[in-house]
Order: structure tokens, then sequence, then C-alpha cells
């Protein structure tokens, strides 16, 4: 898929469970622009940067936050860049009945390193109810 930046690269979907913190955010270190696209409830999200923090696009954020609401909710993740080739790697860190923590690192270009975007998505439970608070997809 093409889009402004270049390719669109990797896809990512979270499912969260009701009563769940969300907490998004991450670096974007690569040498050419990169941007993250958060879809959820029919609304858009556009975190972007090079060389630095990814930044809410038209804003000050640094990341998103979403309160915990009372149903399943989901999260689709659309990596971009201005480089052609992509690659990603993931790591999923859990803290069980409390927190879900995912990090999602991008690699946009030949070095090979897979930290060009790196994007930390964070699942918190509100509540004591025993489980995980999502799941990626």
């Amino acid at each position: 898929m093409s889009t402004g930046l270049g390719n669109a690269g990797e896809v990512i979907r979270i499912v969260v469970e009701p009563d769940t913190l969300v907490i998004i955010g991450g670096t974007a270190t690569g040498s050419v622009r990169q941007r993250v696209t958060v879809l959820s409830n029919e609304k858009q999200w556009l975190l972007s940067g090079e060389n630095n923090i990814l930044m809410l696009e038209g804003s000050e954020y640094r990341c998103l936050t979403f309160p915990p609401c009372d149903k399943k909710a989901a999260f689709i993740l659309l990596f971009e860049s201005g480089n052609e080739e992509s690659d990603l790697n993931d790591a999923e860190h859990i803290v069980d009945g409390f927190a879900t923590y995912y990090t999602f690192h991008a690699e946009q270009g030949d070095d090979q390193d897979y930290h060009d975007t790196t994007l930390s998505v964070v699942l918190i439970g509100a509540t004591k109810t025993p489980g995980s608070p999502g799941k990626v997809f």
C-alpha cells in the first residue's frame, strides 16, 4: 500500500479487553521520516518523527492515552516510512492479571538495527479481574 511517506510497512491489530487503560508512544530514530497511524472506533491519530520522539501530529503530545471503557476495543497500528523497505520485530511482556506491554521495533532501511521506529503499547487492567488485558493479532 502506498502512502504519502513511501510504503506502508507492517499492520498490527490489538484487541483490548474492557476496563483497560491503553498508552501508545515511542521513538523514530531513522534518518527518514517515520509514522505510525493508530486507528480505533473510526478515529485516526498520527504519530510521526525523524531522529526523535514520535509526536502526535498537530500537537505537542508525545503519546496517546485511552481511558478504560466498558466494552472490548480494537486498535490498528500501521507503520509507515519514507523508505520502501520495512520489517518488524516485536516482544510481549506480561504481568499476569495486571498488564501487558508490547514493543514493536521497525527496520526501515538497510542497517538492520531494528531501531528506526520503536513503539510501545501498554495495556493496564483497571480492575482486579484475572487474565490478560489484551492481545495482538
